[in-house]
């Protein structure tokens, strides 16, 4: 592949025999970057594992502690005409001050005022450009919302959005260190049965992983599975049982 000047020049700032701590590595990529546009950083990791199998893949998403940006949130205080330019322009807040008199969701607003629910005011809960759910602040009376409210339940949504982001990122981390921890046991257990097959047969560790996944073929099994019991046959021979 062709190098460019800036590469050859920002890998004369690097030395190949030497191991950079995380900081350190930062600090050089900072000081190289040189273009007029936010430049990323690519990181390569080798597994160890064959990722044409299915239980060896390992997918995961990571999400940037500060998102991929600044989240602007709109609020518009404004009635009649006015207020519903800015609702349909994408404004945050969706409110009904009277849902009797309301007729933008009339079978909504049917069936909340004949469950004692007059006003109402609304904000989606982001996540990831996307919205997750609602806020809402519900009255029995009819109500004029004030300024103060509708930013008081902006924030309240903010503070939602960022305990609901914290717990979806917890959940995806735990599930990736999951698969991470079942391809590595399976690329242990895999290693293992070629090991048994090279002693057994005297043949390389090309062909033996090559028999191993014929044989997972033929038997439509996970080659994992396989592995694992081509292993504990060589612990346990037949004849030769562990005691029960």
């Amino acid at each position: 592949m062709a190098q460019g000047k800036r590469y050859k020049q920002a890998m004369t700032s690097v030395d190949r025999d030497k191991t950079y701590s995380l900081d350190e590595a930062v600090k050089m990529v900072k000081a190289n970057a040189k273009a007029k546009f936010d430049e990323t950083i690519e990181i390569a990791m080798n597994l160890g594992i064959d990722p044409r199998h299915a239980d060896q893949a390992v997918r995961g998403m990571v999400e940037l502690p500060s998102g991929t940006g600044k989240t602007v949130r709109v609020a518009v205080f404004a009635r009649g005409a006015k207020a519903e330019e800015a609702k349909a322009a994408g404004a945050d807040l969706v409110g009904a001050e009277d849902l009797a008199g309301d007729r933008r969701w009339p079978k909504f607003s049917e069936a909340a005022v004949a469950r004692k629910v007059r006003a109402v005011l609304a904000s989606p809960l982001p996540y990831n450009q996307d919205a997750v759910g609602v806020v809402a602040v519900l009255s029995e009376q009819q109500r004029p919302w004030s300024a103060e409210g509708e930013l008081a339940l902006l924030a309240f949504t903010d503070l939602a959005a960022l305990f609901i982001a914290s717990m979806m990122q917890g959940e995806q981390q735990s599930e990736l260190a999951a698969q991470l921890q079942g391809a590595l046991n399976s690329r242990q257990v895999i290693e293992q049965a070629k090991g048994v097959l090279i002693g057994r047969q005297g043949i390389s560790a090309r062909a033996a992983y090559e028999q191993l996944r014929a044989q997972a073929r033929s038997e439509r099994r996970k080659l994992a599975a396989v592995c694992a019991e081509v292993v504990a046959d060589a612990e346990h021979p037949a004849g030769d049982l562990p005691p029960s």
